[in-house]
């Protein structure tokens, strides 16, 4: 606020204190959900890259021995035919 004193004129500093201004329900739920919609895309990014991980391991580790167990049902399914077919030759032999 100037004060005039003679020719001069002196100006003071005048603090304004803001009141906090109440936000309404509904900026409140707003504010709320996009706090929560900030926090789930960041764990979608996380969860993403440790899938990602998970699949590579998965590739690497898991899904050479599954396609080993595969072949070697195969080798033990053609073993099982092969003595089921003997096993009829004898019994029409007898």
């Amino acid at each position: 606020m100037p004060q005039s004193f003679g020719n001069e004129t002196i100006y003071s500093v005048v603090q304004v204190t803001q009141q906090k201004k109440l936000l309404r329900k509904n900026q409140q739920v707003f504010n709320k959900l996009s706090a929560r919609i900030a926090s789930l895309s960041k764990q979608i990014e996380i969860d993403g890259q440790r899938l990602i991980k998970l699949n590579g391991l998965y590739n690497k580790a898991i899904l050479p021995l599954l396609r080993a167990l595969g072949e070697e049902k195969i080798v033990l399914a053609k073993a099982l035919a092969a003595v089921y077919r003997t096993m009829q030759s004898i019994e029409q032999l007898s």
